[in-house]
């Protein structure tokens, strides 16, 4: 076997190792929608970055592992990283662990070498192979996919809870759940802080996006949301029968009464009323309590894994 760096004329064979991935994940999760290889998104760009590399055998392509160019800042830290979504990566079917951490070996050194000092990649949920080898090569899991279908499911309305979807001059009224799931994800053991300024400016952005907002009201009073958006985190979410929330947040005193799996359901309902047949979410795994709920309601499909890598490696030539 050969590593080498990865080509563009390597992209016909590897778009359909990327394909062969998603369609075993089908097969585990079949709520997901189909696709084709001409559904990957293109992988010119990292094709072209230099920070790819491919494994041959006999001028065949067995696998390969690419990046989007590293970003500045990563996670909020001072640290460049670099990250491999769902298409930009794949074995031929049936090979062990052995390849994943050659693959791995070779393009870490490069992304080092770059400057990229956190790595992230997202796994399918399924492939077990990968997901222990990244494991072992010392990555922890940051964020989830998951996906159900919009058929609604019987659930009890707590008394008095009435859900309904936000108008657009309503969207002020969410801004107080928005600052507190923020405040929420900066506690143990999320610790994903932003600064005031910067939840200031994301709210600005969050406010102006192209969203639909589902609340659930209690006397009048606004007590939970669940925001939906058309595209999520990877290219399935892009299929035109799937909806993807985008956010989602109750009040302490209403969570575990029922109240945030009712307005679930609710928005699940209009969706599948409108003819979206698929919902899907994404969130960190390290959120304890929105990964309980929605584990509970969701199939996940995917898993993101992050390394950070020692600091002295960042500030010195690799050998």
């Amino acid at each position: 076997m050969t590593i080498c760096d990865l080509q563009p004329r390597h992209l016909p064979q590897a778009r359909l190792l990327a394909w062969e991935a998603a369609r075993q994940a089908r097969q585990a999760v079949p709520d997901l929608p189909p696709c084709s290889p001409e559904d990957l998104p293109d992988l010119t760009p990292m094709a072209e970055n230099g920070l790819g590399v491919a494994a041959l055998e006999e001028g065949r392509l067995v696998g390969f592992l690419a990046v989007r160019d590293p970003r500045p800042m990563a996670y909020g830290s001072t640290a460049a990283g670099v990250f491999s979504p769902i298409h930009a990566h794949g074995v031929l079917p049936g090979s062990g662990a052995r390849l994943w951490q050659r693959l791995y070996q070779a393009a870490a050194e490069k992304w080092v070498a770059a400057g990229a000092g956190y790595h992230s990649i997202a796994l399918y949920d399924s492939d077990r192979t990968a997901m222990e080898t990244f494991w072992r090569c010392g990555f922890g899991q940051r964020c989830v996919d998951a996906v159900r279908l919009t058929d609604p499911r019987p659930v009890d309305v707590p008394r008095g809870l009435v859900c309904r979807e936000l108008r657009r001059e309503e969207i002020p009224l969410v801004r107080p759940l928005r600052r507190l799931l923020a405040q929420h994800l900066t506690q143990s053991p999320c610790f994903m802080s932003d600064s005031p300024a910067q939840f200031d400016r994301w709210l600005v952005r969050a406010e102006a996006r192209d969203t639909r907002l589902f609340g659930a009201f209690f006397d009048h009073r606004l007590v939970g949301f669940m925001e939906v958006g058309g595209e999520g985190e990877n290219f399935l979410t892009r299929h035109p029968s799937m909806k993807n929330i985008c956010g989602a947040c109750f009040e302490p005193a209403w969570r575990h009464t029922g109240g945030a799996a009712a307005l679930l359901e609710y928005t699940a309902g209009v969706l599948h009323s409108e003819g979206a047949a698929r919902l899907g979410v994404d969130y960190e795994s390290f959120n304890l309590a929105g990964d309980g709920f929605w584990r509970r309601h969701f199939t996940t499909y995917t898993c993101s894994l992050t390394r950070r890598v020692d600091e002295g490696a960042m500030t010195r030539a690799i050998w």
